[in-house]
C-alpha cells in the first residue's frame, strides 16, 4: 500500500499543476502527458472504450472547444477524474459523434464555429432528452448565460473549475 501511495505521488503532483495552470488560463503550460492517461485504461484520441481491465466503468463526455489545446486538457482532466472523454473541435464534428447514440454527457464552448455551443446541446437534447450538458465560456454575459440554460444546459465560466466541473457531471 504504501508503494502505490508512493507511485501515486507524481501523478498528484501532475494534476496539481494541470488545475494550477488552467485555473490561470495558461494553457500552454498545461501540457499532461498521454502516458499518465494509459496508465488509467481509456484514450480519448480515439474515443475508445475503457478496457475490461478497468475495476470501475467509465462516465462517458464528449469535450467540444475549437482551441485544440484547451479541449485535449480539459479531457485528459475528466479522464484523471475516472471519465472516459472524446473530443470534438467543432458543433458540425460534435453532431455525428453525438447522434444517434453518443456520450450521455457533453462540455462545449459557447462561441464556436458554425453554431453556438447552446445551439449545439438544444439539437442533441432535441433528439436525446437525457444528455446532460455543461456550456463553457470566457463570455459571461446575460445573453451567453441565459442561451446556455435555456437550451437546457449548466454553464460555467472560463477559466474552468475542475472542481465545479466534475460535480456537475457526477451530479444525479
Amino acid at each position: 500500500m504504501f508503494q502505490s501511495v508512493l507511485a501515486a505521488r507524481p501523478l498528484l503532483r501532475t494534476i496539481s499543476r494541470a488545475n494550477s495552470a488552467l485555473a490561470t488560463s495558461d494553457v500552454r503550460n498545461l501540457r499532461i502527458s498521454t502516458r499518465l492517461l494509459e496508465i488509467r485504461g481509456a484514450g480519448w484520441h480515439s474515443g475508445e472504450a475503457a478496457s475490461e481491465d478497468d475495476v470501475e466503468a467509465k462516465t462517458n463526455v464528449l469535450v467540444v472547444d475549437d482551441n485544440q489545446d484547451l479541449a485535449e486538457n480539459i479531457a485528459e482532466i475528466l479522464m484523471l477524474h475516472g471519465f472516459a472523454a472524446t473530443i470534438a473541435g467543432s458543433a458540425e464534428e460534435a453532431l455525428p459523434k453525438a447522434l444517434p447514440d453518443g456520450p450521455n454527457l457533453l462540455v462545449t464552448d459557447y462561441r464556436l464555429p458554425g453554431m453556438t455551443g447552446a445551439e449545439l446541446v438544444r439539437r442533441i437534447r432535441a433528439k436525446r432528452a437525457s444528455v446532460r450538458a455543461v456550456v463553457i465560456s470566457a463570455y459571461t454575459d446575460d445573453g451567453t448565460v441565459k442561451a446556455a440554460r435555456e437550451a437546457g444546459a449548466e454553464f460555467l465560466s472560463k477559466p474552468v473549475d475542475l472542481g465545479a466541473l466534475s460535480n456537475l457531471l457526477t451530479a444525479t
